[in-house]
């Protein structure tokens, strides 16, 4: 039987396409993007203020926790080390080779401490878009190609696999990788019904479950660890973009986007949301070698 939970409204409608959500300081602290302004958000939770930092005029795709301090953020097409925070100052440790009209969008750090970023054409073309690693010398490899919106990427807590989303798939790949870290095998490992919106962002909690947000379907699913669809989180909003555990609590963070929304339609879009789950979270891997 699938269970069905509903998701309550945490901060105003603050972002215009909210997505990216992580969390920082072992839960203490949240971020999230407003991915095409170009800003991160920070909050310290419960109850924490707001924090807006502007990091590029267009885009901002990932941000994660560096093992050695601070933040590592993609942009359009840059991966930039923040070593002392946000406020502080930053380096561009590496350069995508993405094609005219192709941008970053989302990603995650692997067990070994690697950034792996996807891209897309900013007109959506089909095929147009990679999966890359950037490791902390700066060393940029293409891993997947012929992807058309590279979105949701979680990994194992060992490492050992990865889930993974090609929006305009439906589905939910699993990658297994190798001893080195490389991709061994993909495969679907879980689908989404056409006509319930587009699979988006995803995280994964510590029963082996992966939650899904559905863009367009105002829904994040769970996923057991079989792949079987287990729980339902309604929004009241049709463009849930990514979701994430506070640290390794159950609490469930939500972003969510107005984009192509009238100005006065759906007022929420654009807020951060929030559900309790009988689940917990796993700690993100952070950016830099063990």
């Amino acid at each position: 039987m699938v269970e069905e939970l509903h998701a309550e409204q945490v901060t105003d409608s603050i972002t215009w396409h909210g997505e990216g959500p992580t969390p920082l300081d072992e839960g203490s602290t949240f971020a999230w993007l407003d991915m095409l302004a170009g800003d991160v958000l920070v909050r310290s939770f419960p109850d924490g203020a707001i924090d807006r930092y502007p990091v590029h005029p267009d885009v901002v795709s990932v941000v994660r926790p560096r093992l050695a301090g601070g933040l590592v953020v993609t942009t359009e097409r840059d991966v930039v080390e923040y070593p002392d925070g946000l406020g502080g100052s930053s380096s561009v440790l590496a350069t995508l080779p993405l094609p005219e009209g192709v941008r970053l969008n989302d990603g995650g750090c692997d067990a070994r401490g690697r950034l792996w970023i996807g891209s897309m054409a900013y007109d959506v073309t089909p095929g147009a878009g990679e999966l890359y690693v950037v490791d902390e010398g700066g060393l940029v490899e293409s891993v997947l190609t012929g992807l058309t919106i590279s979105n949701g990427l979680a990994f194992t807590a060992d490492g050992s696999q990865a889930f993974f989303i090609d929006s305009t798939t439906l589905a939910v790949d699993r990658l297994v990788l190798g001893d080195d870290g490389s991709v061994e095998s993909r495969e679907v490992w879980a689908t989404v019904k056409e006509g319930s919106g587009l699979p988006d962002g995803l995280t994964l909690d510590d029963a082996g479950g992966v939650w899904v947000a559905l863009f367009g379907g105002g829904a994040v699913l769970r996923f057991d660890a079989g792949g079987e669809l287990d729980t339902i989180v309604r929004l009241p909003v049709s463009q849930p973009t990514a979701c994430s555990f506070l640290g390794t609590t159950g609490q469930l963070m939500i972003t969510t986007s107005r984009y192509g929304l009238a100005e006065d339609a759906e007022l929420p879009a654009g807020s951060l949301f929030a559900v309790e789950t009988p689940h917990r979270g796993l700690a993100p891997h952070p950016f830099g070698s063990r």
